[in-house]
């Protein structure tokens, strides 16, 4: 994907009312899962393999994340960027994402809140994606519908391959941006460690179950 120019004042408000629904979203959540008995945690083999891909993938999710970070922070705001993984997709950015709540929705142990996670982001992020491009479009015109002909939103095409430059702007900002994201997610692993202990312990009562 690429940055046009210098963010509006509504489109700062968007990308804080980003922020703000998608961690009430995840209070929610994690309410839902506070006081829940997931069904695999009748199986253990299950549950340790879903918390272990849940994890990996929150950290696989983050680096994509921390990477693609790489090749837009030095052009934010100056030029299309479809070099690097941003030849591949055209969000990457968001694509960690998604790879990461995926993630966090297999650390629940629980696949109901797992697809529930992952409706919300496709379903969210799908809008937000829609109105970014409509705005790059505009900036950049027949260089961005070009570039939007070429280049898939979510998915690389079969056989695509990583194009490298020889060197990128960097900013560290957006790099400590990403490690801060993965790190903050990462606790969703020992924070539902405790809530499954603390079930166990009878120190949380379980009002339901969850598939």
């Amino acid at each position: 994907m690429a940055e046009g120019a210098a963010p509006t004042t509504s489109q700062v408000a968007l990308l804080r009312a980003r922020g703000r629904h998608t961690r009430w979203f995840a209070l929610a959540v994690f309410a839902l899962f506070l006081f829940a008995h997931p069904l695999s945690a009748d199986h253990l083999a299950i549950e340790r393999s879903l918390v272990a891909a849940g994890t990996l993938l929150i950290v696989g999710g983050g680096l994509i994340r921390v990477y693609a970070s790489l090749f837009i922070g030095g052009w934010k705001n100056q030029r299309l960027t479809a070099n690097g993984p941003y030849g591949l997709v055209r969000n990457p950015l968001y694509v960690g994402s998604l790879i990461a709540t995926v993630g966090v929705g297999l650390v629940t142990a629980s696949f109901a809140l797992t697809v529930l996670l992952f409706a919300f982001i496709m379903t969210y992020y799908s809008r937000t994606v829609a109105r970014e491009e409509a705005f790059l479009e505009e900036t950049f015109g027949a260089e961005y519908a070009s570039y939007k002909r070429d280049v898939p939103r979510w998915w690389p095409k079969p056989g695509a391959r990583l194009q490298l430059p020889d060197e990128a702007p960097c900013k560290p900002r957006y790099v400590l941006n990403g490690i801060r994201d993965i790190t903050l997610l990462l606790l969703a692993t020992p924070l539902c460690e405790a809530v499954r202990v603390a079930h166990l312990e009878g120190w949380l009562p379980s009002f339901y179950h969850l598939w």
